[in-house]
């Protein structure tokens, strides 16, 4: 077995490969298990088995090789780790290189412990090389950074948010990690330098103890970026929520004014009907009285918020000549604050106008709107159809729009309005229709 794993004869003032290749694998292993986007299935299995064969096989054909590969080496282990992550999580390349850098860096501090505590029970000891050794030294090092690493790692995702990283961002991590590794292995690269040592033990302490703050900066990194992204994400959010409402009280204000112009028209049209005889003439205007008394009879849903912001997207809708369908018991949702309804209508609809204005055909240009009371609770539907193709990563729409990092708020906000009054949002697409589900408990206050 020993043999098998190139450990016969080893020179223990170096780390052998297999021992590089298994923390790689493992700590890749651990993200990619931790991350939302994992695919899952046998494949998937077998993605794993096949990349933690090709890692091993290169550590060990590569182990002691010259000096000037070393380099080149260390690169293609990094870029199997990134292909590892790309391919078995549904991320972009920028994801996966950030998700194989923490990888490679955990892995080479895992496996920089491992032996550097086995050559200390090795020389101190005085026992060989052997399975043994490995599986009372070398395995629960593994498994202890393994598992402080999993609860670590669980508590900088509590938030359950799904950030987009920018190049510059992945840039800064790169940075981390090669002044760390440069650091680490001056000592085998140049032992004549302030930095480095000529004794083993001194070597393997300088590295560990320059991984493991490697690490340590590398997670603080990453905190640091979700909790600024996290707070970015709220303020986009709030602006969002606070912009909503603004336009609703704006609609509100000019709808009040369109009410006042249409009823003093009104009295107008019956003055010149009573002055007119002419039949084509009277069927014109009692064709304009009727259109009013449409407009006036739309969007009166038991809800002053809803009716503004129905009609406020009624006019848009005829404005891109999109047809807007509406059935909805705005009474039910009295139990909400206006500020949160306006703004979870107002992105549920503006993202629906926004997707059928695209559609060429305006016959095709459709919105349904329901807001029903089922029992104790309330179920909003918005439908809408599209042209083109939507892509989802974990349960959410992806933006159209270039920049995913400034865009996209608006399901969001629909959706932490939603999770804020107890509910749930739910989004699906087929046959060409895009169906925003929202599901919301009510109160017993408001039953």
């Amino acid at each position: 077995m020993m043999r098998a794993l190139g450990l016969h004869n080893v020179d223990l003032a170096n780390t052998p490969g297999i021992y590089y290749a298994i923390g790689y694998w493992m700590a890749c292993e651990m993200f990619i298990r931790l991350d939302p986007h994992r695919k899952k299935g046998a494949r998937y299995l077998l993605t794993q088995f096949a990349f933690f064969a090709a890692i091993a096989t290169f550590m060990l054909v590569t182990d002691g090789i010259v000096i000037w590969l070393f380099i080149p080496c260390i690169l293609a282990d990094v870029s199997m780790l990134i292909a590892m992550a790309h391919v078995s999580c549904a991320i972009r390349w920028r994801e996966a290189i950030y998700m194989g850098g923490r990888a490679f860096m955990l892995g080479e501090f895992t496996a920089s412990l491992g032996w550097q505590l086995l050559y200390y029970f090795i020389v101190n000891e005085n026992r060989a090389l052997s399975l043994r050794t490995n599986l009372v030294i070398v395995l629960p090092t593994y498994l202890m950074i393994l598992g402080i690493s999993i609860l670590l790692e669980k508590l900088s995702i509590r938030d359950k948010g799904d950030y987009q990283l920018t190049w510059k961002e992945i840039g800064v991590l790169v940075l981390i990690i090669v002044v760390t590794y440069t650091v680490s292995n001056t000592s085998y690269f140049a032992r004549n330098s302030p930095f480095s040592s000529r004794f083993t033990w001194e070597l393997f302490l300088i590295r560990t103890i320059t991984d493991l703050g490697g690490v340590a900066i590398v997670y603080l990194y990453h905190l640091i970026l979700r909790q600024y992204k996290a707070r970015m994400e709220a303020e986009n959010m709030n602006r969002l929520l606070e912009l909503q409402y603004a336009n609703y009280k704006l609609s509100e204000r000019s709808i009040a004014l369109v009410n006042q112009k249409y009823h003093d028209l009104k009295h107008q049209i019956a003055l010149l009907k009573s002055g007119i005889s002419d039949s084509e003439r009277r069927g014109y205007l009692e064709e304009m009285e009727s259109d009013i008394r449409a407009y006036e009879a739309q969007n009166k849903t038991g809800s002053q918020v809803l009716d503004t912001i129905l009609t406020a997207r009624s006019l848009t809708c005829q404005r891109y000549g999109i047809q807007i369908n509406t059935v909805a018991d705005g009474a039910a949702l009295s139990f909400m604050k206006p500020m949160d309804l306006s703004a979870m209508m107002g992105n549920a609809l503006d993202n629906a106008i926004e997707s059928a204005q695209q559609i060429p055909d305006p016959s095709q240009r459709l919105i349904r709107l329901t807001v029903s009371r089922q029992k104790n609770f309330v179920h909003i539907q918005v439908e809408n159809r599209y042209i083109g193709e939507i892509r989802f990563r974990n349960g959410m729409p992806l933006t159209s729009k270039g920049d995913e990092n400034y865009h996209g708020f608006g399901v969001k906000s629909i959706r932490s309005t939603a999770e804020k009054y107890g509910g749930s949002m739910r989004v699906t697409s087929r046959d060409q229709w895009f169906r925003l589900n929202i599901l919301l408990p009510v109160p017993p206050k408001a039953k």
